[in-house]
């Protein structure tokens, strides 16, 4: 996945400050739908709960328990950008190697497919470590959307 063209943002553009508790995950989620609302299609706008979600459920769950999340939201013409940001160990979730899916049900384990999740349900995503700041950029587009 690479980056997006950039194109002028809509007036929407948002900051949600966050503390690392899972806590936290009901109130950004509630953030999302009330920035967002009925202006996208619903199901990009699952898209991006889903991913917004798995994101910083890793971070609070694997990162620094006095991590500082900054969640940025832009809303653009064709497109909504979400960043998460925040000061844990850095991690780069487009460079994790992912175990293969079992073939049978019955092998199956609850968690660990958040980034396989992310990756299958976003369009874009872009990952940078800069100035002790883990940066995670996750692009949905608000057209139509081809499977690949």
């Amino acid at each position: 996945m690479t980056g997006a063209k950039r194109s002028t943002p809509l007036p929407l553009e948002q900051t949600l400050e966050l503390s690392a508790a899972t806590s936290e995950l009901r109130r950004v989620s509630a953030w999302l739908y009330d920035q967002l609302g009925d202006g996208i299609p619903k199901e990009a706008l699952l898209a991006l709960d889903l991913g917004l979600q798995e994101c910083l459920a890793n971070t609070i769950i694997h990162g620094s328990p006095t991590a500082a999340i900054r969640v940025s939201l832009r809303r653009f013409e064709d497109r909504v950008e979400i960043e998460v940001e925040d000061d844990g160990m850095p991690f780069d979730p487009l460079g994790a190697v992912l175990p293969p899916l079992p073939t049978q049900l019955e092998d199956m384990e609850l968690g660990g497919n958040g980034i396989r999740l992310m990756r299958r349900f976003l369009d874009e995503m872009s990952y940078r470590y800069s100035s002790g700041r883990n940066h995670l950029v996750m692009v949905r587009r608000t057209g139509a959307r081809t499977e690949e």
